[in-house]
């Protein structure tokens, strides 16, 4: 997904068809504003329908726990669709997705993954990056320097927890991500056929118009 420098919303969504979710991400709070204590709600947003169908737009993060452990996105290129199943060292099961925008603050964002996911050496943490790199060779270098940023800063979180090379997969060739946080798997595509609306793309612009480097957390 894009927004262009007109401010208009364009969606390259390449879905992969499977069977339908039957459960629903209805019960996310937020936006917040992160992952770390004391988190506040993003004044004046509600959360967006996408999620209900357990859908992630652009810009949106959200934990996978509970109730809540599946969800799916699209059109990852330029955007980076990031994967994460996390697994306590108690045997709690967790998991995260992200659709990380072009200008989405990546310092940020990796603040708040340590926030959601404890560093224990006992503790098993994988990791999924997606995007689709651009025809423009400029763009895909910004591209591929945003993944090495994103891999490298996520790594250097976690001192206790072995998340190296064989735990990380990097693709650059598909644009959706599936997270399914009881089960531990993420898959390169979408599970089901579901699209976003055109609300749910309105929105989306709205939060690029309003913060392009800001990120909406949903728990």
């Amino acid at each position: 997904m894009q927004v262009n420098r007109s401010g208009a919303l364009t969606h390259h969504a390449l879905t992969e068809a499977g069977q339908p979710s039957s459960s629903e991400a209805a019960f996310l709070k937020g936006p917040l504003n992160g992952f770390h204590p004391g988190a506040s709600a993003v004044q004046g947003f509600e959360a967006p329908e996408n999620l209900k169908k357990g859908l992630l737009g652009m810009g949106q993060v959200a934990l996978l726990k509970g109730n809540n452990t599946k969800m799916e996105t699209g059109g990852c290129g330029p955007c980076i669709g990031v994967g994460i199943t996390y697994r306590s060292n108690t045997g709690e099961v967790s998991g995260l997705l992200a659709h990380l925008q072009p200008e989405a603050d990546i310092s940020d964002f990796v603040s708040n993954v340590r926030h959601a996911f404890d560093d224990h050496f006992e503790s098993e943490m994988k990791l999924t990056l997606a995007t689709t790199l651009d025809q423009d060779k400029s763009v895909a270098s910004d591209q591929q320097l945003r993944l090495d940023k994103l891999r490298n800063s996520l790594k250097s979180q976690y001192d206790f927890l072995d998340l190296d090379d064989e735990n990380i997969h990097v693709s650059t060739s598909h644009s959706a991500l599936s997270v399914d946080a009881a089960t531990q798997e993420i898959r390169l595509g979408q599970d089901t056929e579901n699209d976003f609306s055109k609300d749910d793309m309105d929105y989306m612009q709205r939060h690029m118009l309003n913060g392009s480097s800001s990120l909406r957390y949903f728990s």
